[in-house]
């Protein structure tokens, strides 16, 4: 993929979220997009993405043929980890259930659901995360209060490397045939 993979995936999940929950939970699409839990606006569903690391499903190292007389370096390999957190402006009386009905909507749509596919790469696999207390606290420490939230991992994002080498392929080979001296 290229630099831009992680936008790719993170709007592929978007996509995926909002086409599970619209109109069912979420009224229209606006209402749902990709934004830190500090700065939700008007969103009712917000994603976020809150961690990188290099990927532990998928390594790739060595350089890359390109064409004949370059090499690529070897790619970056990215998990993703994304928060799921419900922001519903609803009286007080509903918005447990409406919360609960949204979690559930997105662990079934990403359980059924489990590759998202971008223009440019292999299919994405997208597990549901469910990270210790002290995980979630560490996320969430911020001046936002604690919001319940679901936890979804992207994994295997692959960032290419521009950078390539000229090599020089074996053009001419010469075998000696010996006789053997006793």
């Amino acid at each position: 993929m290229k630099y831009t993979a992680i936008y790719d995936v993170s709007k592929a999940l978007l996509e995926l979220i909002r086409g599970k929950i619209i109109p069912d939970i979420v009224a229209k699409p606006e209402d749902v997009g990709l934004c830190s839990p500090a700065d939700h606006g008007d969103f009712s569903v917000g994603i976020y993405l809150y961690n990188m690391d290099l990927s532990e499903s998928l390594r790739l190292s060595g350089k890359q043929i390109e064409g004949l007389m370059l090499q690529k370096h070897p790619p970056v390999v990215l998990d993703l980890f994304y928060m799921i957190t419900p922001y519903f402006k609803t009286d007080i009386k509903f918005l447990a259930e409406q919360e609960q009905l949204l979690f559930g909507k997105v662990i079934q749509a990403i359980n059924d659901n489990n590759r998202i596919f971008t223009d440019t790469s292999e299919p994405i696999e997208l597990e549901t995360v469910f990270p210790d207390s002290e995980e979630k606290q560490r996320i969430w420490n911020s001046e936002q209060s604690y919001r319940t939230s679901l936890f979804v991992e992207a994994k295997a994002v692959i960032i290419e490397s521009l950078h390539t080498e000229k090599v020089s392929r074996v053009t001419d080979i010469t075998i000696g045939a010996g006789t053997k001296r006793s």
